[in-house]
């Protein structure tokens, strides 16, 4: 395991000199050296590639491609606080922290052989990630990835067989208040972790009953409102962690139901969005007053039987709320469909390519970057007409990722 320098370079905006690197799909023609910073970089996973694709969100041009050769089916990034480290897993357990300066893998880990989700601490120096296999949340040192401690799910039926569940998701959750939320798949619990205990690591509340099948979790604006996506309910199990989860009672706010199979939210204002990989629609809701406010029909718009989506984005300049359908057939699968939160509708469906997926805007919202998996290539659009600008050539991308997530909650 390599160990790595963590010295912070001053925020979002660090700047260094770095030298191209040539390699396939990298359309940047001269290689000299060139001056950029971490906050609007886009990283796109390259699934099958066991690579990601590091891409300029100014220029819009190829930075590098970076190999990631131990890991199976990459998924679930996070990035630093201060947008310079890229943290990602395999699905075989193996963990990988990239510094987007250097443009090299500075620190590795194995944390289990069946592995899902990860988040940083607020203060970005703790890396907690979860593992199908063994049943368990690991948390690791974000500078080295030195592993702290280990918490094993609690026992439940997986497969038929009795064992540690799964865990299906973590989530950093209450804003300043630092805790993670931990939620165990298969026995419908969600345990909540205070970061501030460290070492220790303290599980301070124990939620039983969350859900027959609970998946992705997602938060609201400052990390306030953890939304836990239940795939049998089909409902989100609502927690205000602003409040005190220990002792107050009404931290738990109930459940809102969704159309069939939820997945992902994301919030505009007060307003959440929630995609459903059963059907082709978004679920508006209101996580404070507890309001499911409306169905919205995205794929099922254009193509009734269209099934749904996994990925959502919000427009950080504009009221819009973008969701793919990846779920679909065929034709739909093409398709990013725009919302505006204000009128609860789709305005615009964006033609990309085959299985278009996991829509993403560039740091302040000039640019839209979207994965067309099936056509190998990463599509970039006009932030405010949506208007295509350009295709940038990527080997089965899925993920993509603003660096400016690194300072939001939650992501």
């Amino acid at each position: 395991m390599k160990h790595a320098n963590n010295s912070m370079l001053g925020g979002l905006a660090v700047l260094v000199m770095v030298v191209m690197a040539a390699g396939p799909g990298i359309s940047r023609a001269e290689k000299e050296p060139f001056t950029y910073g971490t906050g609007n970089l886009m990283v796109v996973v390259e699934r099958d590639n066991k690579s990601i694709l590091v891409i300029d969100g100014t220029d819009l041009e190829v930075v590098k491609r970076i190999s990631l050769p131990k890991t199976t089916q990459p998924h679930a990034p996070v990035f630093s606080p201060d947008g310079r480290y890229y943290y990602v897993m395999g699905r075989n357990g193996y963990y990988a922290k990239v510094d987007l300066l250097a443009q090299e893998i500075v620190a590795e880990q194995t944390i289990g052989t069946d592995s899902r989700g990860s988040a940083i601490s607020m203060n970005g120096r703790y890396i907690v990630a979860g593992n199908y296999s063994p049943g368990s949340a690991v948390i690791m040192d974000a500078r080295d990835l030195g592993i702290l401690k280990r918490i094993e799910g609690p026992e439940a039926l997986v497969g038929g067989k009795s064992r540690a569940s799964r865990c299906a998701s973590i989530t950093d959750i209450g804003g300043v208040k630092d805790l993670m939320a931990v939620a165990w798949k298969d026995a419908g619990q969600v345990w909540i972790v205070d970061m501030k205990t460290a070492p220790e690591f303290k599980v301070i509340r124990k939620f039983k009953d969350a859900g027959g099948d609970i998946h992705d979790a997602s938060v609201s604006d400052g990390g306030r409102y953890y939304m836990l996506a239940d795939h049998k309910g089909s409902h989100l199990w609502i927690l205000d962690a602003y409040k005190d989860v220990v002792n107050d009672s009404t931290a738990f706010r109930g459940t809102i139901g969704t159309d069939p199979v939820p997945h992902a939210s994301v919030c505009w204002g007060e307003i959440c969005f929630e995609t459903n990989r059963g059907t082709g629609t978004m679920t508006a809701f209101n996580p404070s007053t507890m309001e499911h406010i409306a169905s919205i029909p995205t794929a099922s718009k254009y193509k009734p039987q269209s099934a749904g989506g996994l990925f959502a984005s919000k427009h950080p300049g504009a009221p819009h709320v973008l969701s793919d359908a990846v779920i679909a057939d065929k034709k739909t699968h093409r398709y990013i469909y725009v919302i505006d939160v204000e009128q609860l509708e789709v305005i615009k469906q964006i033609e990309v390519g085959a299985a278009a997926v996991h829509p993403e805007f560039t740091a302040r919202g000039a640019h839209l970057f979207v994965s067309s998996w099936g056509d190998n290539k990463v599509v970039v659009y006009d932030g405010l007409t949506y208007e295509k600008i350009k295709e940038i050539p990527a080997i089965t991308p899925t993920s993509v990722l603003s660096s400016r997530r690194g300072a939001e909650h939650g992501v």
